[in-house]
């Protein structure tokens, strides 16, 4: 979900490039919309994609540490059971 809010606000940012410098831009903040200058909206953007990869690495490395874990144990689980249990990929 995040991966895809991150590839929403580059699609954002490049619909922003095209857009004229002299006409203000509609930034949604929650359920408002208000305008803001071009560079405004750019500067705004890139905060909240920063703010994003910031998450998404975060819940990466959450997810690494949760696979390593639960390798740890399979690995542990065989080592008791053998092959007398079958764990799910």
């Amino acid at each position: 979900a995040k991966q895809a809010q991150h590839e929403l606000l580059d699609d954002a940012a490049n619909e922003i490039i095209l857009a004229d410098d002299d006409e203000p831009v509609r930034y949604a903040f929650g359920e408002c919309y208000y305008e803001v200058t071009k560079e405004q909206a750019e500067e705004l953007l890139e905060e909240h994609k920063d703010k994003v990869a910031e998450e998404m690495s975060a819940l990466e490395e959450d997810l690494s540490n949760v696979r390593n874990t639960l390798s740890d144990l399979k690995s542990k689980l065989y080592g008791r059971f053998g092959k007398n249990i079958n764990l799910e990929e």
